[in-house]
């Protein structure tokens, strides 16, 4: 159990009565109401290579996948659908898609917290947000972690977490994702500004839950990954179009890693100390349309690597372009 769970919930849900995609401005559904928020959830893998122009990746190791989704609000209600403020962002919403109303937990500010000698379990969390909206953690701390998330938000619209200090007092390099400190998932628009992670192994993670959506246009700036042992910052398969920008990673092992798509990471001050690790990967075969831009690199084995594959039991390989831009960053060795 969460120290802090701000939580809100799921209604009734709906199936479609025919094929919506990319562009849409309506929901072919009865029973929704004006105003009502949506997870709309497709039935399609977003790790699959079905539509390639839209893959999002592979299946992170052992996980069950993540499908195709985003939140929408209804604008007004007819007789066989409704109308939304804003248009369809993925495609493939079939019959097999589902339409189903959020109750948000709207606009909760938790400020100004701190946390002592903190010994929760490996899979729990200090704060947990979950279908949240507009929420904001700020200013809060904790020290002597040991493992543990520090700041969650899952299945969450427009969350902030800012100027949050997370300092672990252990030094372990396995099981470098119980101390994943700052983490998104299967969220939109949610966003880290000024966060620090110090002695974590992946503080700053955006990724997704099995089974739910895909995180999309979720951020991570201004931050500060300070003695990371694994990877200081990571976007895992199953993201799109977010942003790591603006950040400083000081890292025993990696700096940043991208396995979604449509990402920028630009104006990043990485350090590394790993003559075997990397400053900037776009891995597991993904990656695609991301812009790396104006980062300085200094320390790592490689300064950037493509990586197409993960291992022999994950087919990560792609017919397709990268349609990577690389430009104005500076790498160095020594």
């Amino acid at each position: 159990t969460p120290i802090i769970k701000i939580e809100g919930s799921l209604g009734s849900s709906y199936s479609l009565s025919s094929a919506i995609g990319v562009g849409s401005s309506t929901l072919p559904v009865k029973g929704l109401s004006k105003l009502d928020w949506v997870l709309l959830k497709s039935g399609k893998s977003c790790l699959a290579k079905d539509y390639p122009h839209y893959s999002l990746g592979v299946t992170t190791a052992t996980s069950a996948g993540a499908y195709y989704g985003e939140f929408v609000q209804v604008a007004n209600v007819s007789s066989n659908e409704v109308e939304l403020f804003g248009n369809i962002i993925f495609p493939s919403y079939d019959s097999n898609a589902i339409a189903t109303k959020v109750n948000f937990v709207e606009g909760v500010v938790i400020e100004g917290l701190n946390f002592y000698n903190g010994k929760i379990s490996s899979s729990n969390h200090y704060i947990l947000t979950q279908y949240g909206k507009d929420c904001k953690i700020i200013n809060c701390t904790c020290e002597d972690a040991i493992i543990g998330n520090f700041t969650t938000f899952s299945n969450c619209l427009n969350c902030i977490g800012k100027d949050n200090v997370l300092r672990y007092e252990v030094k372990d390099y396995t099981n470098y994702y119980e101390r994943n400190g700052f983490k998104i998932t299967s969220s939109q628009g949610c966003m880290f500004d000024n966060c620090t992670s110090y002695n974590g192994t992946q503080p700053f993670d955006i990724t997704y839950v099995g089974d739910s959506i895909a995180s999309s246009f979720c951020k991570i700036v201004n931050c500060k990954a300070i003695n990371s042992m694994y990877t200081c910052f990571t976007t895992h398969p199953g993201t799109y179009r977010c942003n790591i920008t603006n950040c400083i990673g000081n890292s025993n092992g990696d700096g940043i890693s991208v396995r979604g798509r449509g990402h920028i990471v630009s104006n990043n001050i990485l350090q590394g100390t790993s003559v075997t690790d990397y400053g900037i990967c776009l891995a597991e075969g993904c990656g695609f349309e991301t812009v790396v831009s104006n980062n300085n690199i200094k320390g790592f084995g490689e300064g950037i690597r493509i990586n197409e594959t993960y291992s022999a039991t994950r087919d990560c390989s792609y017919t397709l372009p990268l349609n990577a831009t690389f430009s104005g960053n500076i790498i160095s060795t020594v």
